[in-house]
């Protein structure tokens, strides 16, 4: 049986604080608010397309991000889940006088609909000029 004795409180052991912080734990801290942001951003930019067909699948898939890289703010350790969904792409949770753990995955659906956006209003802008130009003229029938 082994007895460690703490020097501090396990609460101020685990406070969640940048003092002594290296580089990793600040690009970590930059990915779990980053993220999100962008999950945001490509969320409005889907609900502002004109798409009339699978909008709401887009907005889904926008929504969550896959995978996960977790951080233990207080050791440093970190821990990769493949099998993850996340909604908005991260997250953060602490319990009661444990340790922060922040987490993080890959937006995918976000980064797949802004570089598909373009494509996607370009075909739903030829799709309506093919209806427009199958529709008879009021003018053609009236004669």
């Amino acid at each position: 049986m082994w007895i460690n004795p703490l020097t501090d409180s396990v609460e101020h052991a685990n406070c969640f604080t940048l003092y002594g912080k290296g580089p990793g734990y600040f690009a970590m801290l930059a990915a779990v608010i980053g993220v999100p942001l962008l999950v945001l951003y490509a969320l409005i930019r889907c609900i502002r397309t004109p798409m009339r067909r699978r909008k709401w699948l887009w907005i889904v898939f926008i929504l969550f991000g896959v995978t996960s890289l977790s951080l233990n703010w207080t050791t440093g350790a970190l821990h990769f889940n493949l099998l993850t969904i996340q909604l908005f792409g991260a997250g953060a949770q602490a319990q009661l006088y444990s340790p922060w753990i922040l987490s993080v995955g890959l937006p995918v659906g976000a980064i797949v609909f802004l570089l598909k956006r373009r494509s996607l209003m370009r075909s739903e802008e030829s799709s309506t000029t093919v209806q427009d130009e199958a529709a008879p003229d009021s003018e053609a029938t009236a004669q």
